[in-house]
């Protein structure tokens, strides 16, 4: 069943193979059906990724939304023997979840997909969050959307060294069949009504804007 909201009213329509095909090509998400990637936002990087603290802070409130409405996540960190470890930020927000080390750019390493096999095998949709725009989440964007599922790459949560390299790949995974749309954004998708249960909690988390990442000025 899926439940469409029309004025104050919640109106229900049964579910059938078009409604579900129109879904996916329309981007619809569903939290029992994502999963939430935050990939290699580590301290070795800081000083060097435009817009870093920002990005960081705009994921934690992602992470914490994902929290509130049990969306499982995961997160990645690239050769954390040299490049330091997640930032403390996001670490404590992380509630003891695995933490996959990794030295190819995508996240898809095998130990991830393993886990997401065992653990969630059936979401249809990733929200992307993290470093490099145009390396790591590049990679995983097209790894993704090659075994045929929705990517949402929430774009005030990702950078690169490089705007332009930010830019273009943006624009390289919106041309690939990525959606793209942003840390405040993506909550309203998720709950659609305010008689949302967690509404109110939620409420509190996005009461401040997200953080400029200089978005408009590439």
């Amino acid at each position: 069943m899926i439940t469409l909201i029309k004025g104050n009213k919640n109106i229900n329509y049964a579910t059938n193979g078009m409604n579900l095909k129109m879904a996916s090509r329309i981007g619809r998400l569903n939290p029992s059906k994502t999963l939430l990637l935050l990939c290699d936002l580590q301290e070795k990087f800081a000083p060097n990724i435009h817009y870093f603290n920002q990005v960081v802070e705009n994921s934690g409130r992602v992470l914490d939304i994902a929290k509130l409405l049990n969306i499982p996540y995961l997160v990645t960190e690239q050769y954390p023997k040299g490049l330091g470890h997640t930032v403390p930020f996001l670490k404590q927000k992380c509630d003891n979840v695995k933490i996959f080390e990794k030295t190819s750019f995508s996240m898809c390493t095998k130990d991830l997909i393993d886990h997401i096999h065992q653990n969630t095998p059936d979401y249809d949709s990733v929200l992307l969050c993290g470093i490099e725009a145009h390396a790591c989440i590049l990679s995983t964007c097209m790894d993704f959307l090659e075994y045929g599922k929705n990517v949402h790459v929430i774009v005030d949560t990702v950078s690169s060294r490089s705007m332009v390299d930010r830019k273009y790949a943006i624009e390289r995974m919106k041309q690939s069949g990525a959606f793209l749309t942003t840390a405040e954004s993506i909550v309203f998708q998720f709950i659609r009504n305010a008689n949302h249960p967690k509404f109110k909690d939620i409420q509190k988390i996005i009461r401040n804007s997200s953080h400029d990442t200089g978005l408009l000025k590439i």
